[in-house]
């Protein structure tokens, strides 16, 4: 909004006077902020320094032989480091198993395989580029083979339900 605009509906030399005046009270404080000034700390800033030092290297033989050659070939592919390829995998392999499985620690202690993954790197390091390949490639050629039988599958399904309720009916009577 421009000067001329907030002048039809406040007096400009009042705005100014009271913006001085909250910055002789608390300066340097960011707008909005309550409370005294010395309850924010100052920020680190040294997490948004380039040129950090570089993350330990992957453990690219957790995968094992074929998912590990896959997985560099991948990163080499997409010029970025296997890094930002394997944890997209995992996410995807994750979502893919879905409810199907549960791990089981114990006989009372069982997880759903939910995954939840971020890939964190500097502007252009690769991150996107490490992912494509399971989401232009790998997903879509999953769902293409799921879809063909879905419609029987899903058929099956309702009649288990329907069987299940009938089943449920039967046990209330």
């Amino acid at each position: 909004m421009s000067d001329e605009d907030l002048g039809k509906f406040w007096n400009l030399e009042d705005l100014k006077r009271e913006e001085e005046k909250r910055h002789r009270e608390e300066p340097g404080r960011p707008n909005g902020a309550t409370g005294p000034a010395d309850a924010w700390p100052d920020p680190d800033m040294g997490v948004s320094r380039l040129r950090r030092r570089d993350p330990p290297e992957f453990p690219i033989h957790v995968f094992g032989p074929d998912w590990g050659l896959w997985i560099v070939e991948a990163a080499q592919a997409a010029a970025c480091a296997p890094d930002y390829v394997a944890l997209p995998l995992l996410a995807c392999a994750s979502t893919l198993i879905g409810n199907a499985r549960w791990a089981a620690a114990t006989s009372g202690w069982v997880e759903p395989p939910h995954l939840w993954s971020g890939v964190v790197g500097d502007s252009g390091e690769g991150k996107s580029p490490g992912a494509d390949c399971l989401m232009r490639h790998v997903i879509p050629e999953i769902e293409r083979r799921m879809i063909g039988d879905f419609p029987d599958r899903h058929r099956e399904w309702e009649r288990a339900v329907d069987l299940d309720k009938a089943a449920a009916k039967n046990y209330e009577d």
